[in-house]
């Protein structure tokens, strides 16, 4: 699968977890997505997507197991706003308005060398 399809699945697995308003931690993700757990790669379109479109950071709901923190790839200055603006948010209306395909998570430096 391409990073762009990755993503794409992950967003669908994000999506389902803010609208139900819970944290997934990187394991229980891999497991639902067959990723590793350093997923980061997988992540950083969506954080990217997010940022360009001014989304929530649905990406902070994205913790490690342990000290439930979000990891690297996470891109806001405040973790727990940014889980609460991801729960709040009405992702369904969003999905709507701007339905999203694989292309829609091409990283900046995969349009550049386009």
């Amino acid at each position: 699968m391409k990073l762009e399809e990755r993503a794409m699945q992950l967003w669908s697995v994000l999506v389902l977890a803010a609208r139900s308003q819970q944290l997934i931690s990187y394991s229980t993700l891999a497991d639902i997505t067959n990723l590793p757990n350093a997923m980061g790669n997988f992540l950083k379109p969506v954080a990217e997507y997010c940022d360009r479109n001014k989304l929530p950071q649905i990406t902070s709901i994205v913790v490690n197991q342990k000290d439930g923190t979000p990891g690297k790839y996470y891109t806001g200055p405040n973790a727990p706003t940014d889980q609460f603006e991801s729960h709040e948010f009405d992702w369904l209306a969003e999905i709507r308005e701007r339905p999203v395909t694989p292309e829609s998570f091409r990283t900046q430096e995969q349009a550049a060398h386009s």
